[in-house]
């Protein structure tokens, strides 16, 4: 059924890190949400990310050259486990590996990334079958900064940035639908970035918004699910304020993001691929555009 194909695929597609901008080394996430009828699953990712353009606040995107390269590596484990039927707790966390190649000198370091808890409530349960009613979960998520920020970085090249270095909360909506074989996910959700002090500066940043929605479809109603997916992305600016007394505001930054995955089950171990890319669409402003591919494994748990 497609209903089973698609077991894994929400707790995959929602718990990978944010793709965020070279200087904020990733970190963060959406929802965890599981949709499946599995007690709890696990799972472990790989993603490798190459940033090929560089945009400026105007929108004018410049191409890096072969002397600035720069590839981000993440594997990503984490879990979910489901209580009380319409209450579930995901955890996750990361190591991350930054790799930067100028015409003199190459770096890397890998280090510990962010970690994330998340709860989330089924707030719109399906006691009964509707062909149109989706399913609704609402959501809180804490992200921790165990990584390095930037404004921690020592290393000439700045690799040695694996997290944001911001404690993030998140609350978000979850709507997700599947009619015969084909199946329809929504989600929407805002953050709120804690001040931090890092050494001479402490910094705030405004608040950030997402938008994201998924389809697939299984052929046939077979365990293969191929999907593509759209997200958005607005994050507010950046005030930094110096010892002394040196007040900087730094842009807000937006991308846009297209995916292409494929996802196979094989009884409760699902496996994926899945292709992002942000330099497809116009509109995106004050950041790094990457192309990634994202490798996953996931085992569930049935009740």
């Amino acid at each position: 059924m497609a209903y089973s194909s698609l077991k894994i695929f929400f707790l995959v597609a929602f718990s990978v890190n944010t793709y965020a901008a070279s200087c904020c080394g990733g970190g963060g996430g959406s929802s965890s949400v599981v949709t499946s009828e599995d007690r709890a699953k696990v799972y472990l990712s790989y993603r490798n990310a190459a940033y090929v353009y560089d945009v400026d606040t105007l929108g004018n995107a410049s191409k890096r050259t072969t002397d600035e390269e720069e590839v981000l590596e993440s594997m990503n484990i984490g879990g979910a486990y489901i209580f009380d039927n319409y209450f579930q707790l995901a955890m996750s966390t990361s190591v991350n590996k930054v790799t930067k190649r100028t015409s003199s000198k190459e770096e890397s370091t890998s280090d510990i990334s962010d970690s994330k808890i998340s709860i989330a409530y089924e707030f719109l349960q399906e006691k009964y079958y509707s062909r149109w009613k989706p399913r609704g979960f609402i959501y809180f998520s804490q992200l921790v900064p165990t990584g390095n920020s930037r404004y921690d970085a020592e290393k000439p090249l700045q690799t040695d940035i694996t997290g944001g270095g911001f404690h993030k909360s998140q609350v978000g909506l979850t709507l997700f639908k599947v009619i015969d074989n084909f199946d329809v996910t929504v989600d929407l959700n805002s953050a709120y970035y804690h001040s931090e002090s890092f050494n001479d500066v402490s910094v705030y940043r405004f608040p950030s918004t997402e938008f994201s929605i998924s389809a697939g479809v299984s052929p046939g109603y077979s365990p293969v699910r191929v999907g593509l997916s759209y997200s958005y992305k607005y994050d507010g600016h950046s005030e930094l304020e110096f010892t002394d007394g040196r007040i900087n505001h730094s842009k807000g930054s937006r991308v846009s993001t297209i995916g292409l995955g494929v996802n196979y089950l094989a009884g409760d171990i699902s496996y994926g691929v899945n292709y992002f890319d942000q330099t497809l669409l116009a509109g995106s402003r004050n950041s790094s555009l990457e192309k990634s591919l994202l490798l996953n494994i996931s085992k569930a748990f049935p009740l």
